[in-house]
């Protein structure tokens, strides 16, 4: 595959090539649901990421800075919950994989099919996009390669892909197809191009567990990524000790809490003295005076879920 580096000098604002209408497939769902997903019990394009907004915000605006504005797919299929569209938002659905055998290739297909598109960029959900996706796509257009493949700066795959109307269409209606090894697979055999293009900044940053989690939220809040913290022992609590984290504006936490290394979404409450390490604090959770939450995934209703050092 031939190598397409980003370019430092675009501007970003070259957008939507004029050569037809392109869309977004965002891939929302699995037959194992991720760590993530299991704690939190809902989608992970749903969860609260920073102060402007849910990972699927995210993701809607990147595709608008890239000037695609209209069909905007995200693809739900598999256990947990699907995902919610945003109040407001034009050109985005949610589309439900009835089948539940088509794999993520087959997914892709029949969202798109019939839409007209001439270019789908297809991504992993579950994942925060720190570059800027138009680069990409300027990538594949000026290439004129049929396949695009994002690559974070440390070699790892990005879960990114722009693909044209044409190696989509290899895609067969029935049966299973992944994206990494039978797609691409297709598409080499076929006697189409693919490019790699590496993704500049911190690239494509997973969500698929806590600890991911935590990390894309301190990036999409420009903090710091979250250290080591070190973790008292029960009743060595620091009153003041103060606050390291990501905080939405409408969570309450005490000044007598610590909060260090965590992520703290709207609506949630944080009781005086309470310790929260490591944690992600969802929406009507309450972590009472006194409490400490270590590597936890507190969700409403007094739901916990330890999930220590997070694997997959």
């Amino acid at each position: 595959m031939d190598r397409s580096p980003s370019d430092p000098n675009a501007d970003g604002h070259n957008r939507a090539s004029s050569r037809g209408a392109i869309g977004v497939v965002l891939l929302a769902g699995s037959l194992v649901p991720s760590p993530l997903v299991q704690a939190a019990g809902c989608s992970v394009l749903s969860l609260w990421l920073a102060e402007t907004g849910t990972v699927l915000d995210h993701w809607i605006a990147s595709a608008v800075r890239a000037g695609i504005d209209r069909e905007i797919l995200c693809v739900f299929g598999g256990a947990g919950a699907p995902p919610t569209s945003p109040e407001g938002a034009v050109g985005v659905r949610i589309v439900q994989d009835r089948t539940g055998y088509r794999g993520p290739a087959g997914s892709v297909r029949d969202a798109v099919e019939g839409l007209g598109l001439s270019r789908v960029v297809i991504a992993e959900g579950a994942r925060y996009l720190t570059d800027d996706l138009g680069t990409l796509l300027e990538a594949h257009e000026k290439s004129g390669a049929d396949v695009a493949i994002a690559r974070n700066p440390d070699g790892s795959p990005a879960g990114l892909y722009v693909a044209s109307e044409r190696s989509l269409a290899l895609i067969p209606h029935a049966g299973y197809l992944d994206l990494k090894e039978q797609w691409l697979q297709k598409v080499s055999g076929a006697g189409m191009r693919a490019i790699v293009h590496d993704l500049s900044g911190k690239g494509s940053i997973s969500l698929r567990t806590r600890e991911h989690f935590i990390r894309g939220s301190f990036e999409a809040s420009g903090l710091r990524r979250p250290a080591r913290t070190r973790i008292w022992g029960a009743g060595s609590f620091m009153p003041g000790a103060g606050r390291r984290g990501v905080v939405a504006k409408r969570a309450e936490v005490s000044s007598d809490a610590l909060v260090m290394d965590s992520v703290v979404m709207p609506g949630a409450r944080i009781e005086p003295e309470a310790v929260v390490l490591r944690s992600i604090v969802m929406p009507g959770a309450v972590v009472s005076g006194g409490d400490e939450l270590v590597e936890t995934v507190a969700a409403p209703k007094g739901r916990r879920i330890p999930v220590g050092a997070d694997t997959e």
